[in-house]
This record gives structure tokens, C-alpha cells and sequence, in this order.
């Protein structure tokens, strides 16, 4: 006879309260449509087993080993954004192990990004600012020029010109530093963005999709803003909305943690 115990709600809880999380994390991404999938195979495997449908019960249980093998390779930066954001969420974080946490960026930091932004905006030359936050951009950092100084207005504005040999690249912007330059970042893959949008939006999406960073991208044609995070896009954003949006993430989350 089944006894339904209170480690047993333990267990439930627990399995719903990761499930709901996975949930979170990959909402409005691709792999949603992969959790839907899944979930129906698993109920069809479940049937054939209540029914005792052995045809339907092998081709559900070899459809599910083959998924196992695919969905690696076909969902490889989804799945890498999910593990990120356990990580992250999990219980081994840095205050766990009471690492040292970078400052984050000040305000004197943030004018000078929004200074920047306005003058390359307004002689329409177009720029790719990746701004750190929580989540390491080592790999990208090491695909660019280290410059590793101190972030201002004219530093960023003489990068992007076009006789600068860097200004193609993205500019990775970490604790009020400016790390590096002419940094090649991942192109997104989604099919559903404008076709008028460039590579460099395309990039400024693809590596908000795989990380926690804020991109801001300036456009070549239209002088506009556009402002990524989590794989989402915004154009033609004011200077006052980007300066919202960067407060809210820096200045009101470290005045929250201090």
C-alpha cells in the first residue's frame, strides 16, 4: 500500500519549484517550443504504458533517446543560457563563498556612456557597447585589442570613428573600465527580426542571449539607439530611457545590495 509521507510533498515541491524555474528561464525562447515537445512525448510515453501499448510505448521511448542525442547539438545556446542562469540563481554564487564582487558601473560611468552614445548618434556613427554584469565575457574579451582604461566619452567616441582600425568591433565595458576593443561577439539566429537590422544589432542580441550583458548598439544609417537585454531589443530608444534602463541595473541594484 502507497503512503504519501511529507517527505514525499517535499519531493514534489522541490521538482515543481525547479520545473517552474526552467520555465522562467527559457520563456520566450526557442527552446519553449522544445519543453512543449518533450512534454507531450513524455505523456504519450506514459499512456502506453498505463494501456499497454507496446508500438506507441517503443516509438515514444526512441524518439525520446534520439532527442536526448539532438538537442545538444540543435539547442546548444539554449541550453548553455539555462545552466548560466542556475548557476547564477543556485546556492554556489560568489557571496556564497564570499568572493570579492566587482564594483559596479558609477554614475560618472554611465554619463560618459550616454555622452558617448549621443555624439556617435548624432554624426550617425555606428557603434557596439557590451556592458558587463554578473556573467564573465572572457572569451569574448580575448577575441578583441585590450585596452583596459578608464571609460570616457572621447575614448569611446574616437574607438568607433571610421579611421580607427577597431571601430567594426564591440567594446566590452566592465567595472568602469574599458577592457577591450574591436571584440567579435555572436550573431543571433533568431529568424523573426527585422530585415532592416544590421549584423551589429544582430550581434548586440546574439550576445544578450548567451549572458547577462547589456548591449547598446548605435546605427550607421539612422543615427538610432537600440538597446538589447536578454535577447530582447529596443530601438531608437532617448537618451533618457537608456539612462533609466542603465540606473536601474547598476546604480538602484547596488544601492539595493549596499
Amino acid at each position: 500500500m502507497f503512503h504519501f509521507g511529507i517527505f514525499d510533498l517535499i519531493d514534489i515541491l522541490i521538482v515543481a519549484f525547479i520545473f517552474y524555474n526552467l520555465m522562467v528561464i527559457i520563456k520566450d525562447t526557442p527552446a519553449i517550443y522544445l519543453a512543449k515537445g518533450l512534454f507531450l512525448l513524455f505523456i504519450i510515453f506514459g499512456i502506453s504504458q498505463v494501456f499497454h501499448f507496446h508500438a506507441l510505448g517503443w516509438f515514444s521511448k526512441w524518439m525520446i533517446a534520439g532527442l536526448a542525442v539532438l538537442i545538444p547539438i540543435v539547442f546548444q545556446p539554449e541550453l548553455r543560457k539555462i545552466l548560466m542562469e542556475m548557476g547564477k540563481k543556485g546556492f554556489f554564487t560568489q557571496e556564497f563563498f564570499l568572493f570579492e564582487k566587482e564594483p559596479s558601473l558609477t554614475e560618472h560611468t554611465i554619463n560618459e556612456i550616454l555622452l558617448a552614445v549621443q555624439a556617435l548618434a548624432k554624426k550617425k556613427i555606428g557603434a557596439l557597447l557590451v556592458l558587463e554584469r554578473e556573467m564573465g565575457l572572457k572569451d569574448i574579451i580575448d577575441t578583441g585589442i585590450m585596452i583596459d582604461g578608464k571609460v570616457s566619452s572621447e575614448l569611446l567616441y574616437s574607438i568607433f570613428i571610421p579611421e580607427s582600425p577597431i571601430h567594426d568591433g564591440a567594446v566590452v565595458i566592465k567595472a568602469n573600465r574599458l577592457l577591450a576593443a574591436g571584440c567579435i561577439l555572436p550573431l543571433t539566429q533568431r529568424q523573426d527580426l527585422d530585415k532592416v537590422l544590421g549584423t551589429r544589432h544582430r550581434a548586440g542580441i546574439g550576445i544578450t542571449e548567451i549572458s547577462d550583458a547589456i548591449a547598446i548598439v548605435v546605427s550607421e544609417e539612422r543615427g538610432w539607439i537600440s538597446i538589447s537585454v536578454n535577447g530582447r531589443l529596443v530601438k531608437n530608444v532617448t537618451l533618457a530611457s537608456l539612462r533609466t534602463v542603465l540606473n536601474r541595473f547598476y546604480i538602484d541594484k547596488a544601492k539595493k545590495k549596499g
